[in-house]
């Protein structure tokens, strides 16, 4: 009898398990992991942006093209069987160069770029249609600072909603001077500000009540400079640091600030900095051999890390999460003439996406690399040396 109600027992946990076992295992099917690049989507190399998600399978991101025409374009991913593709469609274009930044403030999107020798920054609405734009900032600082020949800007940081900064440098009377100039969100100039000469402000992270920090590059000097609008929180630091920057970020996370970016000589560096009085202590650096670094905070107050490096005349890219001065994990990709990392996003149900460029045929194109939460692939295997 015992042996009777075994056997029964058995049939019964086979028949009720039997659909489970039998199904095929689909665990990684419905996750979008690729690394795939636009064709006919020719890029200038050089050009800051970003990327965002406008839904799980859809993002938007600016660009300028192999004829300095600046591009908004919606980037979609579509699955057919069991491989990813990309479409692109232009939203927007207009003639222009070079390309400064490409934002999102809620649900409206913001874009900075040369027009005509001059910058010009347009706002749109969340269908991409030009609500507001502000080409004069000649006039405006002739009337509130001085007489300016040229102005030159490299970066663009939002502030939430409280505005945007743009950062670089301006010409007065044959002088050039590091400078940051900040609007709101409706395009109407708050100040600019100007700070040593033969200088540039290259990066800007913006602070509590009004404050915020930049990067001052002097040739292969940098400093970083605390300020807000009437100057009253205004400190310099200097990093005692002797070689330039290249494609720097400042991030503040959890209440301490870190500068990413990569050297003169190919080294990219993340510092951890803390600022007292006027010193800034580099209390952690982590070097890599690497040709360019993008960076951004993550939602789970980690650092995310992408770049491109080579290995024996190959140029790959690679992803890497940084936290409490360690890397928790890193990948590396190849297959592709990786030159630059561009951007990172991260979103709800979306994952990470990183955008590249890379070279095909003497021509730039993007890239997009779509990962899980831990950088991980199908094809590409959790591997924590990739930065050694």
């Amino acid at each position: 009898m015992k042996a009777i109600c075994f056997f029964l027992t058995i049939i019964t946990f086979l028949s009720c398990n039997l659909d489970k076992w039998d199904l095929e295992d689909q665990s990684n099917q419905l996750i979008p992991n690729y690394s795939l690049t636009i064709e006919g989507l020719v890029c200038n190399e050089s050009f800051n942006t970003n990327i965002y998600a406008l839904d799980n399978n859809s993002f938007v991101t600016a660009i300028e093209d192999g004829n300095s025409v600046i591009k908004i374009v919606k980037v979609k991913q579509i699955l057919n069987g069991e491989k990813w593709n990309l479409s692109y469609e232009v939203l927007w274009s207009n003639q222009g160069s070079p390309l400064i930044g490409f934002e999102k403030v809620k649900e409206n999107y913001f874009i900075s770029y040369v027009s005509n020798g001059w910058p010009k920054t347009e706002k749109f609405d969340k269908e991409f249609k030009i609500i507001r734009t502000f080409d004069t900032f000649e006039p405006f600082i002739d009337t509130f600072y001085n007489d300016i020949s040229e102005l030159s800007f490299v970066s663009m940081i939002t502030d939430t909603s409280k505005g945007l900064y743009l950062t670089g440098q301006l010409t007065s009377f044959s002088k050039t001077y590091s400078c940051v100039f900040k609007m709101d969100t409706d395009l109407k100039p708050v100040f600019v500000k100007t700070y040593f000469e033969n200088d540039t402000i290259t990066a800007l992270c913006p602070l509590d009540n009004d404050r915020f920090i930049v990067l001052n590059q002097h040739i292969n000097d940098m400093s970083l400079i605390l300020d807000n609008k009437d100057g009253k929180s205004y400190k310099k630091y200097n990093l005692g640091f002797n070689e330039a920057f290249n494609y720097a970020n400042l991030i503040q996370l959890k209440g301490k600030l870190y500068l990413t970016g990569s050297i003169t000589s190919g080294t990219g560096k993340t510092l951890e900095i803390t600022l007292e009085n006027k010193n800034a202590f580099i209390s952690d650096v982590k070097n890599y051999e690497i040709k360019g670094i993008s960076s951004k905070a993550s939602s789970r107050n980690t650092l995310l890390l992408s770049g491109v490096t080579q290995k024996e005349n190959i140029q790959y890219s690679f992803l890497t999460e940084y936290k409490d001065r360690n890397y928790l994990w890193c990948n590396e990709y190849q297959g592709y003439d990786f030159t630059r990392s561009l951007s990172i996003h991260e979103a709800p149900d979306v994952g990470l996406v990183y955008l590249f460029i890379v070279k095909k045929e003497d021509k730039h194109y993007l890239h997009f690399i779509r990962t899980d939460e831990e950088g991980a692939t199908i094809e590409n295997p959790y591997d924590l040396n990739c930065l050694l």
